[in-house]
């Protein structure tokens, strides 16, 4: 009962009095984001804080990316796209690339702006591509090492399509594979 007493004079408090009075009230009253005190005090910095004032600035970080590969025989703009759950999905733009060395050829896909190797592969006889008209589509087996010494390492195999502008990138692209696989499969025998 006290407390509907207390809130209705504080209503009634409030309506009686005109607003510029009601302000001062609220300006002399102590803001939280005002300080009354001269000086602020300084917070030391705790275990949670780290001080920026004395960090050593970054060393330079190589930005060359693929421009300066050695040995490449093949670079074009493409688009990489990946079979995931029966559904084709956009990794990103950037450069296919083949390189070769010492009569082995390296697939590479450097997406554009950071960068960032995406694959990076040797073509080997069991690549399987595919060509269709602006694109190669291809089989990519990945080992899955086991942190276990017992266990058998397991692979998986994942798709992958490459889009070019042109038909004849795409068909170079092809051509470059099947040679490869070519003089791998007679390697093998």
């Amino acid at each position: 009962m006290t407390e509907k007493k207390n809130d209705n004079e504080i209503k009634n408090n409030i309506f009686e009095k005109k607003p510029e009075e009601i302000l001062t009230e609220y300006k002399q009253k102590e803001s939280i984001f005002v300080s009354n005190e001269s000086e602020v005090q300084k917070k030391e910095p705790s275990a949670f804080l780290e001080s920026t004032v004395n960090k050593p600035s970054p060393k330079n970080v190589d930005t060359s990316g693929f421009d300066e590969i050695p040995d490449c025989i093949f670079q074009k703009e493409s688009r990489l796209y990946k079979f995931i759950n029966n559904v084709w999905s956009d990794i990103g733009r950037g450069h296919m690339i083949i390189t070769e060395s010492e009569n082995k050829k390296r697939i590479l896909f450097v997406r554009e702006g950071l960068k960032l190797t995406f694959l990076n592969f040797y073509i080997t006889y069991d690549l399987k591509a595919d060509l269709k008209e602006n694109s190669v589509s291809f089989i990519v087996y990945e080992a899955i090492e086991n942190t276990d010494e017992k266990s058998e390492t397991n692979y998986s195999c994942s798709i992958y399509a490459i889009k070019f502008k042109e038909n004849s990138s795409a068909s170079e692209f092809y051509n470059l594979i099947k040679f490869q696989e070519e003089i791998l499969e007679k390697n093998k025998e």
